[in-house]
């Protein structure tokens, strides 16, 4: 019979910060992190291990920052609940969950199209009428119209076709009257501009209030946003290389990549060649070279995650391409605050 995991937290060399003993930990915010036991029974944990559980089906998320949480309830709907867990707010939600902008995200019917954006004060801040909402983080909203065409008619829709709606982060629509069908985030205050023109499909490099930069050049297309004033790319008629373009897109490394991240806040960026990952500088050098055939991941904190080609077992590098965890970790998670969710 196969053994059932648990789940603790380790610091950024190894240690043991909260033992393993958890079904499930997650949705870590400023010190704390939900918690479910193999029993059933639901709360949350303090970095020091202290635990606090209440009466609700499942906790989705909590922050020490604001004393606030979502949860879903017997009831099978979603709202918000303080530390003690009494729930507050008069709306009663299909789902409700915080995304990366500080607000939440909110559907009040899951048989409609009724994705918004909602804050504490349960004020819609994006109106709940749109198929899906994407954070742009930190400047923004993705806001995809409920449209769903065939293929033949997508053939027959013409060339002006509006599939988004863009948001600031107070809930101000950006380039209304612009017929938007993509928006790539950055970790710079630009977003990249996939829209409709008479001629066809083109791409505009915007600041993050909605003022248009630059046009994107046609022989070029994005993978990601700026992070760091350079971006991941291809040729657009070689979809299979990446490279990385700065401001002026101009290549800084050539395309020879088939998979590029942005690059983190280190210099430090994650490429695949073939079927291997590594890890390279922004002059395209490598700090860890490309032989992992699992994924690496994160970044946050210093720590990039891998996994062990032979043991699929997990444990972590430094950015600067030394190991600090070696792989016998069963799941290790993006390190958040300086400790990661962890199984052993």
């Amino acid at each position: 019979m196969e053994t059932m995991k648990t789940y603790g937290m380790i610091d950024l060399h190894g240690n043991w910060v909260v033992q393993p003993k958890y079904q499930n930990l997650g949705s870590r915010t400023l010190g704390i992190s939900t918690i479910r036991l193999h029993h059933g029974s639901v709360g949350y944990l303090f970095s020091n291990g202290e635990e606090f559980f209440i009466k609700v089906t499942d906790l989705t998320s909590l922050s020490a920052f604001t004393g606030i949480g979502t949860a879903e309830f017997e009831t099978d709907d979603h709202g918000f609940i303080d530390l003690k867990g009494i729930r507050f707010g008069k709306r009663k939600y299909e789902s409700l969950s915080p995304n990366l902008n500080g607000a939440y995200h909110a559907t009040e019917d899951c048989n409609a199209p009724t994705s918004g954006v909602v804050d504490l004060q349960e004020n819609w801040i994006v109106p709940p009428v749109y198929a899906q909402v994407n954070p742009l983080v930190g400047w923004g909203y993705q806001c995809f119209l409920p449209i769903e065409l065939t293929e033949e008619e997508l053939e027959t829709a013409g060339p002006i076709q509006q599939y988004c709606h863009w948001f600031d982060l107070n809930g101000k629509q950006l380039c209304p009257h612009l017929p938007l069908f993509e928006l790539l985030s950055s970790d710079d205050p630009f977003v990249v501009v996939y829209h409709e023109a008479s001629n066809g499909p083109t791409s505009s490099l915007y600041h993050s209030n909605g003022q248009e930069i630059q046009a994107v050049p046609s022989h070029i297309l994005h993978r990601y946003g700026f992070s760091n004033g350079l971006a991941p790319a291809c040729f657009a008629d070689n979809l299979d290389q990446y490279g990385y373009v700065n401001m002026n897109y101009e290549w800084v490394i050539a395309p020879q990549f088939s998979e590029a991240s942005t690059f983190s806040k280190w210099g430090t960026a994650i490429v695949k060649t073939k079927n291997s990952y590594g890890i390279i500088r922004r002059d395209g050098s490598y700090i860890i070279p490309p032989h992992y055939r699992f994924s690496i991941r994160g970044g946050n904190c210093g720590r990039y995650i891998f996994q062990d080609n032979r043991t699929k077992k997990y444990g972590a590098f430094d950015i600067l391409g030394n190991l600090v965890i070696p792989p016998t970790l069963d799941y290790l998670s993006p390190f958040y605050e300086g400790v990661s969710v962890a199984s052993p």
